[in-house]
Protein backbone atom coordinates (compact mmCIF):
# COMPACT_ATOMS: atom_id res chain seq x y z
CA UNK A 1 0.00 0.00 0.00
CA UNK A 2 1.45 3.54 -0.63
CA UNK A 3 1.81 6.07 1.72
CA UNK A 4 -0.72 7.92 0.63
CA UNK A 5 -2.85 5.00 0.93
CA UNK A 6 -1.69 4.15 4.25
CA UNK A 7 -2.53 8.07 5.78
CA UNK A 8 -6.16 7.38 4.25
CA UNK A 9 -6.60 4.29 6.24
CA UNK A 10 -5.25 5.82 9.46
CA UNK A 11 -7.61 8.60 8.95
CA UNK A 12 -10.74 6.33 8.06
CA UNK A 13 -9.99 4.25 11.47
CA UNK A 14 -9.28 7.69 13.25
CA UNK A 15 -12.77 8.48 12.12
CA UNK A 16 -14.48 5.38 12.95
CA UNK A 17 -12.58 4.55 16.30
CA UNK A 18 -14.20 8.42 17.28
CA UNK A 19 -17.51 7.60 15.88
CA UNK A 20 -19.43 9.15 13.66
CA UNK A 21 -20.49 12.04 15.80
CA UNK A 22 -16.88 13.09 17.61
CA UNK A 23 -15.18 13.32 14.03
CA UNK A 24 -18.13 15.76 12.85
CA UNK A 25 -17.34 17.95 16.09
CA UNK A 26 -13.63 17.69 15.18
CA UNK A 27 -14.17 18.59 11.48
CA UNK A 28 -16.27 21.82 13.14
CA UNK A 29 -13.96 22.72 15.48
CA UNK A 30 -11.18 22.62 12.95
CA UNK A 31 -13.48 24.84 10.10
CA UNK A 32 -14.23 26.87 12.75
CA UNK A 33 -11.08 28.14 13.73
CA UNK A 34 -9.86 28.89 10.28
CA UNK A 35 -13.49 30.93 10.00
CA UNK A 36 -12.47 32.65 13.80
CA UNK A 37 -9.14 33.62 12.91
CA UNK A 38 -10.03 34.92 9.36
CA UNK A 39 -11.09 37.86 10.46
CA UNK A 40 -15.25 39.49 11.37
CA UNK A 41 -16.38 37.95 8.30
CA UNK A 42 -15.90 34.36 9.05
CA UNK A 43 -17.29 34.99 12.85
CA UNK A 44 -20.78 34.10 12.28
CA UNK A 45 -19.78 31.23 10.40
CA UNK A 46 -17.02 30.56 13.41
CA UNK A 47 -20.10 30.82 16.17
CA UNK A 48 -22.58 28.76 14.55
CA UNK A 49 -19.96 25.53 14.02
CA UNK A 50 -18.41 26.31 17.52
CA UNK A 51 -22.15 26.25 18.70
CA UNK A 52 -22.99 22.80 16.70
CA UNK A 53 -19.73 21.26 18.10
CA UNK A 54 -20.60 22.35 21.55
CA UNK A 55 -23.34 21.06 21.69
CA UNK A 56 -22.41 17.47 20.71
CA UNK A 57 -20.09 17.53 23.81
CA UNK A 58 -16.87 19.53 22.03
CA UNK A 59 -15.52 21.35 25.36
CA UNK A 60 -12.96 22.90 22.98
CA UNK A 61 -15.63 24.58 20.82
CA UNK A 62 -17.15 25.37 24.26
CA UNK A 63 -13.79 27.52 24.95
CA UNK A 64 -13.75 29.24 21.68
CA UNK A 65 -17.60 29.66 21.91
CA UNK A 66 -16.71 32.27 25.19
CA UNK A 67 -13.83 33.68 23.56
CA UNK A 68 -16.41 34.84 21.22
CA UNK A 69 -19.21 36.41 23.86
CA UNK A 70 -16.65 37.59 26.09
CA UNK A 71 -15.03 39.45 23.21
CA UNK A 72 -17.95 40.12 20.90
CA UNK A 73 -16.85 38.49 17.80
CA UNK A 74 -19.67 37.50 15.42
CA UNK A 75 -21.99 37.99 18.35
CA UNK A 76 -23.22 40.83 21.21
CA UNK A 77 -20.34 40.58 24.08
CA UNK A 78 -21.97 38.47 26.85
CA UNK A 79 -19.65 38.07 29.67
CA UNK A 80 -22.38 35.93 31.61
CA UNK A 81 -22.59 33.53 28.68
CA UNK A 82 -18.71 33.41 28.09
CA UNK A 83 -18.68 32.46 31.85
CA UNK A 84 -21.32 29.40 31.53
CA UNK A 85 -19.01 28.22 28.38
CA UNK A 86 -16.14 28.48 30.24
CA UNK A 87 -17.34 26.62 33.45
CA UNK A 88 -18.35 23.88 31.03
CA UNK A 89 -15.12 23.76 29.11
CA UNK A 90 -13.04 23.71 32.81
CA UNK A 91 -14.90 21.05 34.01
CA UNK A 92 -14.11 19.10 30.92
CA UNK A 93 -10.44 19.73 32.41
CA UNK A 94 -9.41 22.10 29.21
CA UNK A 95 -6.54 24.61 30.83
CA UNK A 96 -6.81 27.51 28.52
CA UNK A 97 -10.76 27.59 30.00
CA UNK A 98 -9.39 27.26 33.48
CA UNK A 99 -7.40 30.31 32.84
CA UNK A 100 -9.67 32.11 31.15
CA UNK A 101 -12.08 31.71 33.67
CA UNK A 102 -9.89 32.08 36.49
CA UNK A 103 -9.32 35.25 35.10
CA UNK A 104 -12.83 36.63 34.78
CA UNK A 105 -14.06 35.32 38.40
CA UNK A 106 -10.66 37.33 39.61
CA UNK A 107 -12.08 40.65 37.94
CA UNK A 108 -15.46 40.07 38.09
CA UNK A 109 -16.30 39.98 34.23
CA UNK A 110 -19.38 38.76 34.14
CA UNK A 111 -20.23 37.57 38.01
CA UNK A 112 -19.54 38.58 41.07
CA UNK A 113 -16.06 38.69 41.83
CA UNK A 114 -14.71 35.27 43.56
CA UNK A 115 -11.38 35.00 44.60
CA UNK A 116 -11.65 31.57 46.35
CA UNK A 117 -13.30 30.25 42.87
CA UNK A 118 -10.29 32.40 40.64
CA UNK A 119 -7.62 30.39 42.70
CA UNK A 120 -9.13 27.28 42.74
CA UNK A 121 -9.30 27.61 38.92
CA UNK A 122 -5.56 28.93 38.75
CA UNK A 123 -4.63 25.85 40.93
CA UNK A 124 -6.06 23.18 38.35
CA UNK A 125 -4.73 24.82 35.28
CA UNK A 126 -1.29 25.77 36.80
CA UNK A 127 -1.07 21.79 37.68
CA UNK A 128 -1.89 20.97 34.42
CA UNK A 129 1.46 23.04 33.08
CA UNK A 130 -1.00 25.40 31.96
CA UNK A 131 2.15 28.49 31.55
CA UNK A 132 -0.17 31.45 31.89
CA UNK A 133 -1.68 30.08 34.71
CA UNK A 134 1.67 29.13 36.39
CA UNK A 135 2.36 32.28 35.93
CA UNK A 136 -0.79 33.99 37.59
CA UNK A 137 -0.25 31.88 40.61
CA UNK A 138 3.38 32.81 40.94
CA UNK A 139 2.29 36.27 40.90
CA UNK A 140 -0.56 35.47 43.34
CA UNK A 141 2.00 34.03 45.61
CA UNK A 142 4.55 37.00 45.42
CA UNK A 143 2.20 39.55 45.81
CA UNK A 144 -0.43 38.02 48.07
CA UNK A 145 -3.35 38.58 45.82
CA UNK A 146 -5.92 36.49 44.42
CA UNK A 147 -6.74 34.24 47.31
CA UNK A 148 -3.12 33.06 48.05
CA UNK A 149 -1.44 34.36 51.17
CA UNK A 150 2.20 35.59 50.02
CA UNK A 151 5.14 32.77 49.89
CA UNK A 152 8.00 34.13 48.34
CA UNK A 153 9.54 30.18 48.06
CA UNK A 154 6.44 28.89 46.79
CA UNK A 155 6.15 31.63 43.71
CA UNK A 156 9.60 30.69 43.04
CA UNK A 157 8.14 27.33 42.34
CA UNK A 158 5.97 28.33 40.37
CA UNK A 159 8.13 30.18 37.71
CA UNK A 160 10.07 27.08 37.33
CA UNK A 161 7.09 25.46 36.29
CA UNK A 162 6.27 28.08 34.63
CA UNK A 163 9.09 27.76 32.58
CA UNK A 164 9.38 24.42 32.47
CA UNK A 165 5.81 24.57 31.00
CA UNK A 166 6.88 26.79 28.64
CA UNK A 167 9.58 24.55 27.39
CA UNK A 168 6.40 22.30 26.40
CA UNK A 169 3.72 24.25 25.49
CA UNK A 170 0.12 22.62 25.31
CA UNK A 171 -1.51 22.42 21.50
CA UNK A 172 -4.30 24.96 21.47
CA UNK A 173 -7.75 24.00 22.12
Amino acid sequence: MSARGRAALALLLAALAVGPARADQAADLAQGKVYLRGGADGWPRALALFDGAARQGSSAAAYYLALMHKNGMGTARDSAAAVRYLEAAAAAQLPAAMFVLANMLYGGDGVARDDAAARAWVEKAAALEYPAAALLMAQGLRDGTMGFGRDPERAEQQLRMAAHALRHRPAEP
